[in-house]
């Protein structure tokens, strides 16, 4: 009997041991195949909504509805995403708007009649005080120039430093402000068509954009491009407006041997050294159109210079004006143009004088009489840089 319980204990034992370590093995290949399942899961887990958010962030919508008001009654309109590889940024543009790059640090949105120039700020490397700057902006347009209240605006605009001007038929507006990034803005409308809300809901949409450029160093935008010519491009679109039409052509980078500048000339142009100091731009074939380009040092006599360049204008006829130039491009924004014409000779002359963002210079062009070249000539002086 003592043999029989004895066996059968031995029996139980061993069934206890085999069920033990078929136990123990089970649960190691459950747990083995925890971080498998995990790891699957994971690679088949859609993205989180921040991942998501990210991702529309990095690739946004091509269009966008946009709303405004005017005179009380609100629109709604699709807008088109348009990109600047001038500046590095991007902004929604409502139907018949498109987005233009002038010239180094500046595009421009234009529309039948209306322009809005755009400038990044950059403040590497020095502080920059936004409101002297507009101040100055518009106040070099007319020194009538108003300061408008912004603390009813909202979004960017609100506290913004704004400037309005009213010529006899032209309304400007001059905005600087910091948030989201810091920009100014040149509006320039029929002082009849001063609708500023569809454009301002434009601009609300800018973004900076991540492009070569943008990630160069940058400088303010308001002062000539200071660079050798091997950084700067070969050719460069130029727009200018003639009789209402818009006009594109390729300029080519010319760099003077005699003087510190740089500019891009239109075809048809040719621009050489023809004295010390004084590079010419002109019509191949036809050297009655040209313009005179002199640079000035810092400690020039002005007084010497204004009687100069009177005399100059009173060869050519004795009938000479003055007036302060209606242009509101930084280089001729405010300086004084000297004006005289006959029958077969057409003159102006402006001194960019103590500009805050140009060396001193004379530009003086010369027509048979006024026409289209004019602006021609206007908007290759308007791509000048220096060289240093």
């Amino acid at each position: 009997m003592k043999m029989t319980w004895k066996a059968l204990a031995a029996f139980l034992f061993s069934i206890a041991l085999i069920s033990g370590c078929g136990t123990k093995e089970s649960s190691e290949k459950a747990n083995s195949s925890v971080p498998v399942k995990e790891q699957k899961e994971k690679e088949n887990h859609p993205l989180s909504t921040n991942e998501q958010n990210q991702e529309e962030k990095q690739t946004p919508s091509s269009e966008k509805q946009l709303s405004y008001t005017i005179d009380g009654k609100k629109y709604e309109e699709t807008a088109f995403l348009k990109t600047s590889d001038n500046q590095g940024f991007s902004l929604y543009t409502l139907k018949g708007w498109e987005l233009e790059a002038e010239e180094p640090n500046s595009d421009v949105l234009l529309k039948d009649d209306m322009v809005v120039r755009i400038r990044l700020i950059h403040p590497e490397g020095s502080e920059m005080d936004y409101a002297q700057l507009v101040e100055d902006q518009a106040k070099a347009i007319s020194s009538s120039a108003v300061r408008q209240d912004t603390t009813h605006l909202s979004g960017m605009f609100q506290q913004s430093v704004w400037y309005k001007v009213h010529t006899e038929d032209t309304a400007v507006n001059v905005i600087g402000v910091n948030k989201p990034i810091p920009m100014m803005f040149t509006i320039q409308t029929p002082r009849n068509k001063e609708v500023l809300a569809p454009i301002l809901a434009m601009l609300e949409t800018i973004t900076k954009t991540e492009t070569s450029k943008s990630k160069e160093k940058t400088t303010n935008p308001d002062e000539p491009t200071s660079s050798p010519a091997s950084s700067l491009p070969s050719t460069h679109t130029i727009t200018y407006t003639v009789n209402g039409q818009e006009t594109k052509a390729t300029g080519t980078l010319y760099t003077s041997s005699n003087q510190p500048f740089h500019l891009y000339v239109l075809p048809n142009y040719k621009a050489d050294a023809v004295e010390p100091h004084l590079d010419r731009i002109y019509i191949k074939g036809d050297e009655q159109y040209y313009m005179d380009i002199e640079c000035l040092g810092d400690d020039i006599d002005w007084n010497q210079v204004e009687f100069e360049t009177m005399e100059k204008m009173k060869a050519i006829d004795k009938q000479v004006t003055t007036s302060i130039s209606s242009e509101s491009h930084p280089l001729f924004a405010g300086m004084t143009v000297y004006h005289t014409h006959n029958e077969d000779h057409w003159t102006e002359a402006f001194l960019i004088k103590n500009n805050a963002h140009y060396p001193n210079m004379r530009i003086t062009i010369h027509l048979p009489k006024e026409d289209s070249h004019l602006a021609e000539f206007l908007a290759m002086a308007k791509t000048i840089s220096s060289q240093y």
